[in-house]
């Protein structure tokens, strides 16, 4: 060992006529050899190359990764291996960081991305970081080999570890100020949760939540808004509405949006609630509890109605179910303040005496009868004073009409209703195919 260490204070000495490529080729092979000690020599070996020849290990950026990031990951007992291969690893990394020469982005990609399939979490995780780096460091080069990497980063999100999945997904975002790789993004993910009904189950909501942290979450929900409006599996579509609904009314990274969309008094809001509305109308409950939050009552009520001429499933009141439930928590504050004021909001009782009529006797049935008959609007008009047209509060709720002409809700409620059928169609086709096996 010993004479080893010599051997290697002698090639630092010559230095300036060391061929770095060939000892890189000669070493590699050793970081992955059995024997501790022979690959902890090689680690060792590999960081004083990278420090005393800096920009001319460039070209041998990939091989050097092949070797080093595999290390990262140890059994117990190698922990020498792992601080010795970070070490290496951090070395690399400043170099990159701080070059301004030209690095063969194509095989250190190639060589990345082969680690994303690695056994270990360490491995996949550090692989996920120098994508990052490259993404600093050479933006638009990295631009050119997006069409290769992206694929790996999307089947990355299938990952059973939640911390490779969100740096993956760190990644992505980064990689998405690129218009067209956003788009991409967004279709993407929709592609992978309709093949994945699991991930969408397991995942869906802290992928959509964790990609808010980096992308503005109005521009998540229009994109996907967009996409899921067309989308043909009406069961998918169901679901993902479902799923996206529940982010948007109880995620606290969607705070702004439900403030926006709790004021529908400018052109922005209302727009983007439309927007919402087309593709909600894939679930039927989701759909009316947009409009509880929008505050459009008057349609909940017309809903409502609509609701009856469906056909009621299992599925649809077990959600009209979990709606209730929701209506009783902070999200709803608000709303349970207006019913106080039946005669600002006769539409608000009118629709919640509607789903009251059509829940069979349950749980929710009894939450939901019992919160209508603590504010009675008998009672309230007894007990309340009247609120003249010229108090604050009044002019205030005159002003947030949300049944505004510049909405127009009979189209909404058309398109509403042609998409249930749609369902409807979807769910017999469904059923007579499972009869005839």
């Amino acid at each position: 060992e010993s004479a080893i260490a010599e051997f290697l204070k002698e090639i630092v000495k010559g230095a300036p006529s060391v061929d770095f490529g060939a000892m890189v080729k000669i070493l590699l092979p050793f970081c992955s050899s059995p024997d501790v000690l022979t690959r902890s020599t090689a680690l060792n070996w590999l960081n004083e190359f990278i420090i005393i020849g800096k920009e001319k290990l460039l070209p041998y950026s990939a091989e050097l990764l092949g070797g080093i990031l595999p290390c990262l990951s140890y059994e117990p007992g190698d922990t020498e291996i792992q601080i010795q291969s970070e070490r290496v690893n951090k070395s690399l990394s400043e170099i990159i960081s701080n070059t301004n020469e030209s690095l063969p982005i194509d095989k250190v990609l190639k060589t990345v991305t082969e680690q994303f399939l690695n056994q270990y979490v360490a491995t996949r995780t550090a692989a996920l970081k120098w994508v990052l780096v490259l993404h600093y460091k050479f933006p638009e080069q990295l631009v050119s080999h997006l069409d290769n990497l992206f694929p790996a980063l999307i089947t990355t999100l299938s990952d059973n570890a939640d911390e490779v999945v969100l740096l993956d997904l760190e990644v992505m975002a980064k990689i998405s100020a690129n218009e067209t790789y956003f788009e991409k993004l967004m279709d993407s993910l929709i592609n992978l949760f309709r093949e994945d009904s699991r991930l969408l189950e397991t995942r869906g909501r802290l992928i959509i939540r964790q990609l808010s942290l980096f992308i503005n979450p109005e521009k998540i929900f229009r994109t996907l808004a967009h996409i899921l409006e067309s989308e043909q599996d009406c069961d998918f579509a169901s679901t993902m509405i479902t799923t996206l609904n529940i982010i948007l009314l109880t995620s606290t990274e969607f705070i702004e949006l439900r403030t926006k969309l709790k004021n529908l008094s400018n052109a922005q809001s209302r727009e983007f609630f439309s927007v919402l509305y087309r593709s909600w109308c894939h679930n039927a409950a989701s759909t009316f509890s947009l409009c509880l939050l929008s505050q459009a009552y008057e349609h909940n009520t017309s809903l409502v109605f609509k609701f009856a001429e469906m056909d009621l499933t299992v599925a649809f009141l077990v959600e009209i179910d979990k709606l209730v439930q929701l209506i009783e928590s902070p999200i709803f504050t608000t709303l349970r303040l207006q019913l106080l004021e039946p005669e600002t909001y006769p539409h608000l009782f009118k629709c919640l005496y509607g789903l009251l009529s059509l829940l069979p006797q349950s749980q929710a049935f009894e939450m939901l009868k019992n919160r209508l008959n603590s504010v009675s609007a008998l009672g309230v008009l007894h007990l309340i004073p009247k609120i003249r047209p010229e108090e604050p509060f009044a002019k205030e709720a005159h002003e947030k009409n949300v049944d505004d002409k510049s909405i127009d809700f009979d189209v909404l409620l058309k398109h509403f209703e042609k998409v249930q059928q749609k369902h409807a169609a979807f769910q017999r086709k469904n059923s007579s195919l499972l009869q005839r096996e």
